[in-house]
């Protein structure tokens, strides 16, 4: 029987290139096949791929487009919402829920209950679609699975020693795309898009002080500073250049081996926060602007909220020094956590198989088109030629913004990561194989015996 095929784009590598793997491993081992990709790529090639189930990250009016197309051509979309966890759909919510794409989708994964229930409240109908089934990057932070970042963490703690992680995610105020000067207002009118921004502004800068404040109080401490993958990387070069004590880790590897190999971590209304409660690590929430449209709920519950610099330091001093360690709870220990992340003891995969299952008999059964490897030559000659006139007519900021989401992605990459997932859950290296079905469209599936 042929294989079911699922099409998963990925945007930001960094965030979510372990999470498609997993997703990949588990459903090719219940004989699906998984497409991995740049969405770019993904996009271009959709008239020529076999149609299957394609998933979407957002449901925003720049979905509907791809949406339709697709669905005309005999797909089956689902989508979720990647930033559902935080966002904000009182003054968002034609952003974030497009209706005509609802109306084109099978299924929208929410995180939980939680965001179910705060995007129903602007809705009359579709009320079936919305599933709460969690997030699978989650399920990369668990037992057995998050083992894989096992050797990283111990090579990251024998050069590093003790440290404090500290998990930047100023993404309005410090993105790469654009900086804001002073007295500049923020580029949209759009409320929670300046309330955000203001909100972050204000962390960001007290954040500086104290980089400069701790590092003349306790250069016997190391800080390790962890920006977020959009955010201006030179920026923060800049920012902790003279600061002996300041490691600044924009390197390979994976932000959870960060999170394992360190003492705790800070971060600032940030999903790394449930990251560490999912890897039981403890975490502050670092919080110096108060702001409740902006902040998230569910991080009051595993984190240690902290408002002043001085503050920060004594939390610190506290565990680094007097061995004094501040408490908070793990997702684990948390009660009522499965509200804001379903999956909290599920697995996402497991979660939403029944609805992939239920959609299959609508997917087109139409095979691959110009799939020989002379069209793929042919395929990967004219993306190449695509790709220097991109390069000619994309701005600086333009290729820099898209090194920072995506700085590789070949099938050596795809490869070497599928083997390390292998290896590490004791899966034999041959049961699974990847192929490159068209130019940078990488194909995981299970080996017929």
């Amino acid at each position: 029987m042929p294989k079911i095929r699922l099409y998963n784009p990925i945007e930001v590598k960094k965030r979510e290139f372990d999470s498609k793997i997993l997703f990949s491993i588990l459903f090719a081992q219940k004989n699906f096949s998984v497409v991995l990709g740049k969405k770019v790529n993904l996009y271009n090639y959709k008239k020529l791929f076999k149609p299957g189930i394609f998933f979407f990250k957002g449901l925003g009016p720049k979905n509907y487009k791809p949406i339709k197309e697709l669905v005309n051509l005999g797909f089956v979309c689902f989508s979720s919402d990647e930033e559902g966890l935080g966002a904000d759909y009182d003054t968002e919510f034609e952003l974030r829920i497009d209706k005509k794409s609802l109306k084109l989708i099978e299924k929208f994964f929410a995180w939980g209950n939680f965001q179910k229930e705060q995007i129903l409240k602007k809705l009359n109908d579709e009320f079936e679609k919305f599933i709460p089934s969690g997030n699978a990057r989650l399920d990369i932070l668990k037992k057995p699975f998050r083992k894989i970042y096992d050797e990283e963490a111990k090579e990251i703690k024998k050069k590093h020693g003790n440290f404090v992680l500290l998990l930047t995610k100023f993404t309005s105020s410090n993105h790469a795309a654009f900086t804001v000067k002073e007295g500049e207002e923020y580029p949209t009118k759009r409320l929670w898009h300046q309330r955000e921004f203001e909100f972050q502004k204000d962390i960001m800068i007290n954040l500086k002080k104290f980089l400069n404040e701790f590092n003349l109080k306790h250069p016997e401490i190391r800080l390790v500073v962890r920006p977020h993958p959009i955010e201006n990387k030179e920026n923060w070069k800049e920012w902790t250049k003279n600061l002996k004590n300041i490691h600044l880790s924009i390197d390979d590897y994976n932000t959870n081996s960060w999170i394992l190999a360190s003492d705790f971590n800070i971060s600032s209304n940030c999903t790394t926060s449930m990251e560490s409660a999912f890897l039981e690590k403890k975490t502050i929430n670092f919080v110096t602007k108060k702001d409740e449209l902006i902040e998230i709920k569910a991080f009051e519950k595993i984190s240690k909220e902290v408002n002043t610099n001085q503050e920060l330091i004594k939390v610190i001093e506290d565990w680094m020094i007097k061995n004094n360690h501040f408490e908070c709870k793990n997702i684990y220990e948390t009660e009522g956590m499965e509200y804001y992340v379903e999956n909290k003891l599920s697995n996402f995969c497991d979660n939403i198989l029944p609805y992939i299952e239920k959609s299959i008999h609508k997917i087109s059964k139409k095979n691959d088109k110009k799939n020989s490897k002379i069209n793929f030559l042919i395929l990967k000659f004219i993306r190449n030629i695509k790709n220097i006139f991109y390069g000619f007519k994309a701005s600086k900021t333009e290729r820099y913004v898209g090194l920072q989401k995506i700085d590789s992605l070949q099938i050596i990459d795809v490869q070497k990561r599928l083997d390390h997932w292998l290896r590490a859950l004791g899966i034999k290296k041959d049961s699974l194989f990847v192929k490159e079905i068209y130019p940078g469209c990488f194909c995981i599936e299970k080996k017929e015996n």
